[in-house]
C-alpha cells in the first residue's frame, strides 16, 4: 500500500510540475504580448491575462510546497474565478480601428486561445485520472477558470478575424 501512494505522490508532483509549466509559459506570454502591443486596449487586456496566470502559478506553487512538504493538496479558493478586468467591446473597437496595424494582436489572440486550450485540456485529463478528490477539486477549479479565458479569447479573435475578412474582402465558403 506504501508503494503505490509513492507512486500517487510522484504523480501529483509531476502533474503540478506539469501545470505550473502551463502557467509559466502562459504569463510570460502575456507579459511579453502587453509589452509588444501599440494597443492600449490590447496592453490592458494581455496585462490582465498575465496577472490572471500569475495567480495560477501562485495557487500551484503553495500546493506543489505542500506536497513537498508531505502535506495534502489543500482546497482551491472557493466560489467562481475571478473575472477578467478587460471588457470585450472596448477591445474590439479599439482593435477595430486600427485594423490594419492589429496583425501582431490577432496573432496574440490567436495563440492565447492556444495555450488556453492546452491548458484545459491538460487540466481535464488530470482531474479525470487523479484518485486524490482534492487534487481533482483543484484541476477542475483550474478547468472553470481557463474556459473563461478561453472563451473570451476566442470572442475577440473570432470578433477581429471576421473584421479581417471583411476589410480583405475575404469572404470564406462556410
Amino acid at each position: 500500500m506504501a508503494k503505490g501512494r509513492g507512486q500517487e505522490r510522484r504523480a501529483e508532483i509531476a502533474a503540478l510540475k506539469r501545470a505550473l509549466m502551463l502557467e509559466m509559459h502562459g504569463l510570460r506570454f502575456y507579459q511579453v504580448a502587453a509589452e509588444r502591443t501599440q494597443s492600449k486596449a490590447a496592453r490592458a487586456l494581455f496585462e490582465d491575462l498575465a496577472e490572471d496566470e500569475k495567480r495560477h502559478k501562485e495557487e500551484l506553487e503553495r500546493h506543489f510546497r505542500d506536497l513537498l512538504q508531505g502535506k495534502p493538496i489543500s482546497t482551491p479558493p472557493k466560489g467562481p474565478p475571478m473575472d477578467l478586468k478587460f471588457k470585450d467591446d472596448v477591445i474590439s473597437r479599439e482593435l477595430k480601428a486600427g485594423l490594419k496595424d492589429a496583425w501582431f494582436e490577432s496573432a496574440a489572440l490567436a495563440i492565447g486561445v492556444m495555450l488556453e486550450r492546452r491548458a484545459i485540456e491538460y487540466y481535464q485529463r488530470r482531474k479525470e485520472t487523479s484518485k486524490d478528490p482534492s487534487e481533482r477539486e483543484l484541476f477542475s477549479w483550474l478547468v472553470e477558470w481557463e474556459k473563461g479565458h478561453l472563451s473570451r479569447l476566442m470572442a475577440l479573435e473570432r470578433s477581429m478575424r471576421d473584421e479581417i475578412w471583411h476589410e480583405a474582402r475575404f469572404w470564406p465558403l462556410d
